[in-house]
């Protein structure tokens, strides 16, 4: 299906709605009275319980989805500091250009996370000379001039090479099933839906800290930390048009970082990698 330019100006970007001229996003409900929050697994996978204590950065400009690199990487390499500006270099985020939820996923890995991505848009035949076949024709001007392709590109074959990439929408069951194993979950949703008014699409990234039957908690870089909004007004911004229920999420510390000689501990077990469509 061929979108148009509102349904993916905003989702490449990572913009938010107060970037792009409209009124203030309110931010949702934050909760105060949570309950104490589980840090990062160490072993096993325990059952998420109570919310993740993903630790909260705002970001600076137009790059909440290097603001939700951050955030995770703080989970999982708390001694660790990683600066926005040194994500925007490592995902190939330059001045005025938009981030495609590909361009992280190569740096979480080289930084030894087990991060995988799905999207009902197939990423593996993202092209600039092939725009046309996914967008109409302004927004494949757009799209040409404000990506960095060598990025995307690189990221393209980092997808198809490793793996880590599966080309279908996901349900709301696998996120429950996600989070009930304590992974976490990095989502672009529309702003707009999930505020519940009126307005173009308006594409966000956010964090997942907490998910039931009855509500869905995020890290919302542009506002604020643990967000709250009813679970179904949730899956439908997630499921807006526009968003390609972009998603990743990360399972975990790998064994061994990618390019470490010394393997894995003697008798563990890597897991198998994932096959991508073709």
């Amino acid at each position: 299906m061929r979108r148009a330019i509102v349904a993916v100006s905003v989702i490449a970007s990572g913009l938010s709605l107060a970037t792009l001229g409209g009124p203030p996003l309110a931010p949702a409900r934050a909760d105060d009275d949570d309950p104490p929050a589980k840090r990062a697994p160490d072993g096993d996978e325990p059952e998420a319980e109570k919310p993740l204590a993903i630790p909260y950065f705002a970001q600076d400009g137009e790059n909440c989805v290097q603001a939700q690199v951050r955030m995770a990487l703080g989970y999982f390499l708390p001694g660790r500091d990683f600066p926005l500006e040194e994500l925007d270099r490592r995902t190939g985020r330059g001045e005025g250009q938009w981030t495609w939820l590909s361009q992280v996923l190569p740096m979480m890995v080289e930084e030894g996370l087990d991060a995988r991505f799905y999207s009902s848009l197939d990423y593996l035949k993202l092209h600039p000379d092939r725009l046309e076949e996914l967008y109409d024709e302004e927004t494949a001007d757009v799209l040409r001039g404000v990506t960095n392709w060598d990025s995307v590109l690189a990221s393209r074959t980092f997808l198809k090479e490793s793996g880590r990439f599966e080309h279908r929408k996901l349900t709301a069951k696998d996120l429950d099933e996600a989070f009930a194993r304590g992974w976490v979950i990095i989502a672009i949703i529309d702003v707009n839906v999930l505020q519940a008014r009126e307005g173009p699409y308006a594409g966000h990234g956010i964090t997942i800290t907490w998910m039931d039957d009855e509500v869905v908690r995020y890290h919302d870089s542009a506002h604020a930390a643990s967000q709250s909004v009813p679970r179904e007004r949730f899956l439908a911004a997630w499921n807006a048009h526009g968003t390609d229920n972009d998603t990743i999420i990360i399972r975990g510390k790998l064994a061994t970082k990618p390019g470490d000689e010394r393997g894995a501990d003697e008798g563990e077990e890597k897991e198998p990698k994932e096959q991508d469509d073709e």
